[in-house]
């Protein structure tokens, strides 16, 4: 059966916009593939009025006050094209191709206002325009450009109104920018309203809610506030524990929720039993790694995992295991790769060089 049967009398914004649903589904069930199809079959079906508004995008001043009549219906047109067009970039960046990604956002545009009728920009227009901001800026954030995540982020941030969801997603990203920056007092203060706000919720139903968690508890271990964190993030643990399944959106954040622990007692470990307690959080992590998809036993995230367990070894005393994961993750780091978790690359890395001997000369080795 068709993709798009019991739709052939439909408008063709509806179909458009069925097709952004639609992808949105596949991308998110990992079936990337599929997705791009459906992409490019909408975009082939809708060719005639994707090249009208391109040409729009290219006029000015009094060419456009004489063409009013006709933006004015195409604009509910472009705000789904946009929708389009950010699924397509965000298919690239599940892909790991950025630079492809970041192009393709910024091949959209608002269709310019005629001079004299400013007011007549559509609400839609706009509220796509933020959304395909802050994913851009998502994208810059995890290809390791953030000052342009920043400046992306702060603007999808004023753009967005109090308590929505997609606020608070922007606002974990913002904070995860500033960690990166070294500047984790900053997520802090930008969190810290809205989690005093949900302190009293120890179910976090909200994904965004637990979005917000995450990300603060990652600001606070930056900050060296240690027990906050740890209390936090113990939070969205209990959580995650109670439920039956994990929804594949969740999945990440569940992964990242252990790493940041097990991250967080590995700091701080002095003596024998914190270090016995830091092995087994890391050991739960690789545990997770084998069960799900989301953190590949291939990827350099996992190569610094490796790394990790081996220092805690050997504090424990236990060379021989200390050198076998440091063997497991040289062998990853040497192999084609990329870090798709932030701080691994950046401040944890920083931290395991510290204080593993060889660790600096396997990460140049890689870098290569």
């Amino acid at each position: 059966m068709s993709r798009n049967a019991g739709l052939e009398n439909v408008d063709p914004d509806v179909k458009m916009y069925y097709a952004v649903r639609q992808s949105f589904v596949l991308r998110m069930a990992g079936k990337l593939d599929d997705s791009d199809q459906v992409i490019q079959e909408s975009f082939s079906a809708n060719r005639e009025t994707i090249e009208r508004v391109n040409a729009i995008y290219t006029l000015s001043g009094q060419e456009l006050d004489g063409i009013r009549d006709q933006i004015t219906p195409l604009r509910r047109f472009n705000a789904i094209y946009g929708q389009l067009i950010g699924a397509q970039a965000m298919n690239l960046f599940e892909r790991a191709e950025f630079v492809a990604a970041i192009r393709t956002f910024k091949r959209w545009k608002l269709l310019p206002a005629a001079s004299s009728h400013l007011e007549d920009r559509c609400f839609y227009e706009a509220r796509v325009q933020v959304k395909n901001l802050a994913n851009l800026g998502l994208v810059n954030m995890t290809a390791g450009n953030y000052e342009e995540a920043q400046l992306e982020l702060q603007s999808a941030f004023r753009a967005y109104d109090d308590g929505t969801g997609a606020r608070f997603d922007v606002m974990a990203y913002l904070s995860d920018v500033y960690c990166e920056q070294g500047c984790p007092e900053n997520g802090i203060y930008l969190l810290e309203p809205e989690i005093k706000k949900i302190k009293a919720d120890d179910h976090l139903e909200e994904r965004h809610h637990r979005n917000l968690v995450v990300s603060y508890g990652e600001a606070c271990i930056c900050a060296g506030r240690y027990h906050e964190a740890e209390v936090m993030l113990q939070k969205v643990k209990r959580h995650f524990d109670s439920v039956p399944s994990i929804a594949p959106m969740d999945q990440q954040r569940h992964t990242r929720t252990l790493i940041l622990l097990a991250q967080n007692l590995h700091r701080q470990a002095k003596d024998f039993t914190q270090w016995t307690c830091t092995m087994a959080r890391w050991m739960e992590v690789v545990s997770i790694a084998q069960k799900c998809d989301v953190l590949s036993a291939t990827s350099w995230d996992f190569g610094m995992i490796c790394f990790s367990i081996s220092h805690v070894a050997l504090e424990l005393g236990r060379r021989e295991e200390s050198r076998k994961w440091f063997r497991d993750g040289t062998a990853i780091l040497n192999s084609r790769g990329r870090f798709w978790r932030r701080g691994m690359s950046t401040y944890w890395r920083e931290f395991i060089s510290q204080r593993l001997t060889g660790f600096g000369e396997v990460m140049r080795s890689g870098d290569k």
